[in-house]
C-alpha cells in the first residue's frame, strides 16, 4: 500500500471526508437524516462502507437517509453535492485533497462537516497468476519508486510519501 502525505491519511492508514454545502445549516452527520446522500459504489471503502459505519448508529430500522444516488465515482459524488442533486458524500480523503489541491473549483461552495474512522489503504494487487519474477520484478521497481529523481514530481503530484514494504509475493504456482 502507498503511504500519502495529506491531512486525511496516517501511514497507510486513509479516512474519507463528509461533504456538504458550504451554504448548508447542517454541522453533524445526525443534521442530514432523511436528506439525499451520494455514495460512488456500494463496493466502495471510502465512500459508502466506513460512511454506513458512521451512520448505522444514527439510523431507524436501518433507515437514515430519504434516498441514496450512485454516481459511479467520487467526483461525481462531490459534483452532485455541489449542484444540490444530493446533500452530502463520503469521499475518500486523498482524492478530496487532490481536488483541493489541483482542482479547487471542484470543492468550491462546499464544506467538511466530518471524517471516517480510519482505515487500511488499498493494497496494490496483481492477478493469482502473476509469474514470481513478475512479481519480485514489480515490488523491486515499487520498493525503488521513491528514490527515482525523476518520479518526484509525479509522487508530490499524486501525495504518495512511500510505499509500505511489507509486501507479500503469494501466487498460485
Amino acid at each position: 500500500s502507498f503511504e500519502y502525505d495529506v491531512p486525511f491519511a496516517n501511514g497507510i492508514y486513509c479516512k474519507s471526508v463528509i461533504i456538504c454545502k458550504a451554504n448548508h445549516d447542517g454541522t453533524q452527520l445526525s443534521d442530514f437524516k432523511n436528506k439525499v446522500v451520494a455514495f460512488n459504489s456500494a463496493q466502495s471503502q471510502s465512500g459508502y462502507n466506513s460512511f454506513r459505519h458512521l451512520i448505522a448508529p444514527l439510523s431507524n430500522n436501518g433507515q437514515f437517509f430519504q434516498s441514496a444516488v450512485a454516481t459511479g465515482a467520487h467526483k461525481a459524488s462531490v459534483l452532485a453535492v455541489q449542484s444540490g442533486q444530493a446533500d452530502i458524500a463520503s469521499i475518500d480523503g486523498v482524492t478530496y485533497h487532490g481536488f483541493l489541491k489541483h482542482a479547487p473549483e471542484i470543492t468550491q461552495g462546499l464544506k467538511i462537516i466530518a471524517t471516517t474512522h480510519s482505515y487500511p489503504g488499498l493494497p496494490l494487487i496483481s492477478a493469482l497468476n502473476t509469474p514470481t519474477a513478475v512479481l519480485t520484478a514489480l515490488k523491486n521497481t515499487l520498493q525503488g519508486l521513491h528514490l527515482q529523481p525523476a518520479l518526484q514530481d509525479t509522487l508530490k503530484t499524486l501525495f504518495i510519501k512511500n510505499l509500505k514494504t511489507n509486501i507479500h509475493l503469494q501466487n498460485s504456482k
